[in-house]
């Protein structure tokens, strides 16, 4: 008997962590896929809406994009510099292009030592940014305006 409810147990268990899954699937792509058809009633959240709530950060330009081992740094004291670049990264997403190398990193910094790390490519031909949330990684297109706010941002990079 005990045996035979603890099998039933077991059974269930993996019937209601597979449901959860497939909730938490659905929920991810219709929220990736959120438009803002009801004027104004709602607005619709981005993947990385974490980044809004973020207090400073650190933009890292890479001297050879694609490598990271050396690079300039912005430190940014409050997020309001660089919420065009915000507001782009919850934007929809886009397809990844072939060949894009990546130029840079932005650390977002929040509450608590939490760290938000985005990256992007600013040449004309690939304006993306990317993060990876979820285990997936997600590309959302950069605007013109937003490469400005980095490429600005770059000018007063400092050395490490």
């Amino acid at each position: 008997m005990r045996n035979t409810v603890f099998i039933l147990l077991l059974i269930m268990s993996f019937i209601s962590c597979d449901q959860f899954k497939r909730n938490d699937n659905d929920k991810r792509i219709s929220e990736s896929n959120l438009n803002d058809t009801t004027a104004g009633l709602f607005s619709p959240k981005g993947m990385m809406e974490e980044v809004r709530n973020a207090d400073s950060a650190v933009v890292m330009y890479y001297k050879t994009p694609g490598n990271p081992r050396f690079f300039t740094y912005t430190k940014l004291s409050k997020i309001d510099d660089i919420m065009m670049v915000v507001e782009d990264i919850n934007k929809p997403f886009s397809d990844s292009v072939r060949g894009c190398v990546t130029n840079g990193k932005i650390y977002f910094y929040g509450k608590g030592d939490i760290v938000y790390p985005v990256y992007f490519s600013s040449d004309d031909s690939c304006l993306r940014f990317s993060f990876i949330k979820t285990g997936e990684k997600y590309f959302v297109q950069m605007s013109p305006r937003a490469k400005s706010v980095l490429d600005s941002l770059k000018k007063h990079a400092k050395q490490l």
